[in-house]
């Protein structure tokens, strides 16, 4: 009974087969097929064709079994959905956790190539939803973008609020914009809307503009400059220069500070504006000094008018040189400068020689 039992159970099994070939629809050719319990094996070409329409499932019933396809020697071509037909090929699209590796063996360097073909395909790798990231990491090789003749690239689209950061290592690098030979036109926080705020050097580096019109140096000497529109006053060292015919020492029109008692004015104080206004209330008189003992006026002073106005009261005003200095007076109409609005004009003739004429009512 037993041994009649086993033998229905083969021949059950053995017609399961038939059946499921015959669905399948298995053509082995002239090769041999081997069927073991856990195999099948054939030394020639394998076909399994589906009826036209229907959904062909493999391996339905796995759990948590390893599925391989292609065996460890594998050195031909592996296709899967090679359809000249129109066709998704979905890999990893389940509601499960899952990974997927492509390319992922670290014996041999692999050649991976999505999207190639010659024609107009729409590759699209990540998703914007939630906190979804993307790496792209590669070694000491190159990172490459490349389009099109006429492609635009873009990087943030037109709702990124997040940080965009291009070249933010902390080693030694160069980072190239625009350096191509072709003709480029470069855009930086044009956008016509936002209040963009620009931020250009560290306060570490050093930073050089060199057009085909005018220049700014490293050390920031401008060359080429056209006309110039201020909003706020010039102010600068005793050698500095403003362009090429005005010297910023010569023509400097920043207020100094109110005078109010008699004392000495010091070359920086006195190259640090060209006007002074002078208040008499604590005094019956104001005596200005030009110049702290032994000073004298630099080159780029020579040609600088300096104005002492009165602004109250009426005690006198003077102006008298130091030990280094002459100052010349010129008579001017009116009597003594003690009332507001005179004013007193000196002209920085040599840089040991002054002339000042005096505008009283």
């Amino acid at each position: 009974m037993t041994s009649y039992i086993k033998k229905f159970g083969a021949f059950a099994s053995f017609v399961t087969l038939i059946v499921a070939i015959a669905i399948a629809t298995v053509s082995v050719a002239s090769a041999a097929l081997t069927i073991s319990a856990t195999d099948i094996t054939t030394d020639g070409v394998f076909t399994i064709t589906s009826v036209a329409g229907t959904a062909a499932t493999l391996f339905a019933a796995n759990t948590t079994g390893a599925i391989t396809i292609g065996g460890t020697a594998q050195t031909g071509a592996f296709t899967l959905g090679a359809s000249t037909g129109a066709m998704t090929l979905n890999l990893g699209t389940g509601t499960g956790t899952t990974t997927v590796n492509v390319a992922s063996g670290a014996t041999n360097p692999n050649t991976v190539n999505v999207g190639t073909g010659a024609i107009a395909n729409t590759v699209t790798i990540g998703s914007a939803t939630g906190a979804s990231s993307l790496d792209l990491l590669f070694g000491t090789g190159d990172f490459t973008i490349d389009g099109a003749v006429d492609g635009a690239i873009t990087i943030g689209d037109a709702a990124q609020t997040g940080t965009i950061s291009v070249g933010a290592s902390t080693a030694d690098m160069e980072l190239n914009l625009g350096t191509g030979t072709g003709v480029h036109t470069i855009n930086i926080g044009t956008g016509g809307t936002g209040a963009d705020v620009i931020t250009i050097g560290g306060n570490v580096g050093t930073v050089a503009i060199d057009s085909g019109d005018w220049d700014i140096s490293t050390t920031g000497a401008m060359t080429g400059i056209g006309a110039i529109t201020l909003d706020g006053a010039i102010s600068g060292g005793t050698s500095g220069t403003f362009s090429t015919f005005v010297s910023a020492d010569a023509y400097r029109v920043t207020n100094g500070t109110t005078i109010t008692a008699t004392g000495t004015s010091t070359k920086a104080q006195l190259q640090a504006a060209s006007y002074f206004l002078v208040d008499t209330t604590g005094s019956t008189a104001v005596e200005v000094t030009l110049g702290d003992a032994g000073e004298s006026f630099d080159a780029g002073d020579i040609g600088r008018t300096i104005t002492f106005g009165h602004g109250a009261n009426t005690g006198a005003l003077t102006v008298v040189a130091n030990d280094t200095l002459t100052v010349a007076t010129v008579a001017a109409a009116g009597a003594a400068v003690d009332l507001a609005g005179d004013f007193i004009d000196c002209r920085v003739i040599t840089a040991t020689l002054v002339t000042c004429a005096s505008y009283a009512q």
